[in-house]
C-alpha cells in the first residue's frame, strides 16, 4: 500500500520496480495470501458477531480497530526496511532491521503499558467487562487487555521488519507464508473462543494471536534466518528516524482506514450506545467491495499513475469515475440487500434505514478517491501533502463526530456525516496542491 506508507515520490518509485520486476508466480502467492489474509478477517468477524452480544461485539470491534490501527502504523517499518536493505550495498554495516523492529516494538509497548491508566479505561470499557464509572479497570479486565495490545504492537513491530527483510530479498514465497500464518493463528484462535463459549477478553486474545507469526517463520524457514542478520544503507541513529517519518505518513491513512471505530469511540462518552455494535459492523462490510480491492492492487495503481504523471488530471479522472461508479452500484446494492445480509449471515437485527447502508458504502467510496487523489499527489512528487491530505480528513471527521449540534443517540447520523465530509477536506488538500496552490 504505496501511498499509505511511503512519505516520497522516490521511495514510491522503488517499491514499484519491485513488484514490476518480480516473477508472475511470486505475485500470484502474495496476492492469493493477500485475499486469504482478508477472508479469514471477515470471517473472525462472522464468528464475533454470531458469538458476542451486541454490547460486547462493539466493545471487541473497538479493541480489533485499536490494533488495525497500530499495525496499519507500522506498515512504515516494513517499507523503510525493505527501502533500507534493498539500497545497501554488500559489504553495509548499517543498522540492523530485525533489531531495529524488535527493539521499537518493545519501547512502543511499553509506553502503552505505562500509559494505559490513561486510556485504557476509554478505549476498552465495554471489551473488558467494565462498567461504566468504574474507579478501577484492572479489576474489570481493562488493564489487561491493554497490557495485551502492547504485547501485540511489540510483536507486530518485529514481524514489519522480517516483512521488510523479506521484501528486499524479493523472497516473496516467505513473504506469503509469514502473511497466511498471520491470518491462521487469529482465524484458529477465533474459532477455539467459539468451540469453548468464550467471552470478548479472548477474543482479544484472537485478534493479536498472529502477531508472534515472525517467530515461527523464523524457526521453519532457513532463507528468512538467512535475512534476519541483514543490514540497512544507513546507521541505527538515521534508520529509526526515517522509520519513524514513514510510521507517521503510515498512521495518516490508517487512522481513517482502520481506527474509525476507535475514533467513535473516543468521542462517545460512556458505553457505545444501541445499535454501535451494527453500525461498526456495517463500517467494516460496506468497505469492502472498494477499499478491499483497492488495498490489494494499490501497488498497480502507483504504477499506472506513474506512468501518466504527465498527465495527472486525466489518469485521477479516469480513476474518479471507476470509484465513483463503483460506489453508486455498491451503495444500490447496499440498501437493497444490506439488512437481509447482516441478518442472515451475521445474525446482526440492523436498527438503521437503508438510507444509512447506502450512505456508508458512499463514505467508502469517499475514501477510496481520497486515496485516488493521494496517489496523485505521491507520482507527482508530492507525497508529504499526501500525508497532509489523509491528515486533514481525520481531522475533520473527528471534529464532526463533535459536533455539538447532533445528539450522541443519533450514532448513525455521526458515523455518515463523519466518514461522507471528512474525506472531502481531505481531497480538498490534495486537489489544491495539484492544481499548484500548496
Amino acid at each position: 500500500m504505496c501511498d499509505m506508507f511511503l512519505p516520497g515520490g522516490r521511495r514510491a518509485r522503488c517499491d514499484i520496480m519491485l513488484v514490476m520486476s518480480t516473477p508472475r508466480p511470486a505475485v500470484l502467492s502474495v496476492g492469493v495470501a493477500t485475499a486469504l489474509s482478508a477472508a479469514s478477517g471477515y470471517f473472525v468477524l462472522l464468528l464475533a458477531a454470531r458469538s458476542l452480544t451486541e454490547s460486547q461485539y462493539a466493545g471487541w470491534f473497538v479493541f480489533w480497530s485499536a490494533f488495525g490501527l497500530a499495525t496499519g502504523a507500522l506498515g512504515g517499518l516494513l517499507q523503510e526496511t525493505a527501502r533500507g536493505v534493498r539500497a545497501a550495498p554488500a559489504e553495509a554495516r548499517g543498522a540492523r532491521p530485525l533489531l531495529a523492529g524488535f527493539g521499537s516494538g518493545v519501547v512502543l509497548g511499553g509506553l502503552a503499558l505505562a500509559t494505559a491508566p490513561l486510556w485504557a479505561g476509554l478505549l476498552f470499557l465495554e471489551a473488558g467487562g467494565a462498567q461504566p464509572g468504574s474507579a478501577r479497570p484492572a479489576e474489570n479486565g481493562v488493564l489487561p487487555l491493554a497490557g495485551l495490545f502492547a504485547v501485540g504492537v511489540c510483536g507486530v513491530a518485529a514481524q514489519a521488519a522480517v516483512g521488510g527483510l523479506l521484501s528486499a530479498a524479493y523472497a516473496w514465497t516467505p513473504f506469503a507464508v509469514l502473511t497466511v500464518l498471520d491470518a491462521a493463528f487469529r482465524l484458529a484462535a477465533a474459532i477455539s473462543c467459539v468451540a469453548f463459549g468464550a467471552g470478548p477478553g479472548w477474543f482479544c486474545v484472537a485478534a493479536v494471536a498472529g502477531a508472534g507469526s515472525w517467530l515461527v517463520l523464523l524457526t521453519a524457514s532457513p532463507r528468512a534466518r538467512a535475512l534476519a542478520a541483514a543490514r540497512a544503507d544507513v546507521p541505527m541513529r538515521e534508520f529509526l528516524r526515517r522509520c519513524a517519518a514513514a510510521v507517521a505518513a503510515a498512521s495518516a491513512s490508517a487512522v481513517l482506514v482502520m481506527g474509525f471505530p476507535v475514533l467513535l469511540k473516543i468521542t462517545t462518552p460512556g458505553r457505545l450506545p444501541e445499535g454501535a455494535g451494527a453500525l461498526l459492523l456495517a463500517v467494516t462490510l460496506t468497505r469492502a467491495p472498494l477499499l478491499v480491492p483497492l488495498n490489494v492492487f494499490q501497488g498497480a495503481l502507483v504504477a499506472w499513475c506513474t506512468d501518466r504523471r504527465s498527465r495527472p488530471w486525466r489518469a485521477l479522472g479516469i480513476a474518479t469515475g471507476a470509484v465513483l461508479l463503483a460506489g453508486a452500484a455498491s451503495a444500490l446494492a447496499a440498501a437493497l440487500l444490506g439488512p437481509w445480509l447482516l441478518a442472515a449471515v451475521f445474525h446482526v437485527a440492523w436498527p438503521f434505514g437503508r438510507a444509512t447502508l447506502a450512505a456508508l458504502t458512499l463514505g467508502a467510496a469517499m475514501i477510496a478517491l481520497l486515496t485516488c487523489t493521494g496517489v496523485s499527489c505521491l507520482t507527482t512528487g508530492r507525497g508529504r501533502i499526501n500525508a497532509v491530505g489523509w491528515w486533514a480528513a481525520t481531522l475533520a471527521s473527528l471534529a464532526l463526530l463533535l459536533v455539538p449540534a447532533l445528539p450522541q443517540d443519533q450514532i448513525g447520523l455521526r458515523v455518515c456525516l463523519a466518514l461522507l465530509i471528512g474525506p472531502l477536506v481531505g481531497m480538498a488538500v490534495h486537489l489544491s496542491a495539484l492544481r499548484g496552490r500548496l
